[in-house]
């Protein structure tokens, strides 16, 4: 027999934790996919060369636009010409004279774009 001042009636509450797990790193997000812009065009007015596109891409922050020029019957290697704002539709500079010109462009967020759009061609006057 035990003396005891809490009496018959009281009831113990604990709760069970769960064994430690180690943390695991989140999902990574699931890999942005860009469509290329399409109806990539050049026209010349007077003295200027005009690019434009369709804006098919969703979710990107900007476009790239490339060009390469042909110097003596050889296409040189695609150089950056510049990059523009999402949502862009076009692009308009001043060109070499007489010089053969070709165009692609790609949808791009951060690191990650789109494959490259129709190559464009056009000489200058």
């Amino acid at each position: 027999d035990t003396n005891s001042n809490l009496g018959d009636n009281f009831v113990v509450l604990f709760t069970v934790l769960p064994a430690a797990q180690t943390a695991e790193p989140p999902p990574e997000p699931p890999p942005i996919s860009l469509v290329p812009p399409q109806d990539l065009r050049a026209n010349l007015y007077a003295e200027l060369l005009q690019l434009s596109w369709s804006d098919t891409a969703i979710g990107e922050d900007r476009y790239d636009l490339q060009q390469r020029v042909r110097v003596r019957s050889k296409w040189q290697a695609w150089k950056p010409l510049v990059s523009v704002y999402e949502d862009t539709v076009g692009f308009t500079f001043t060109p070499l004279p007489n010089t053969q010109y070709e165009f692609r462009l790609k949808a791009c967020k951060g690191s990650t774009c789109s494959p490259f759009s129709n190559v464009a061609a056009i000489r200058s006057k």
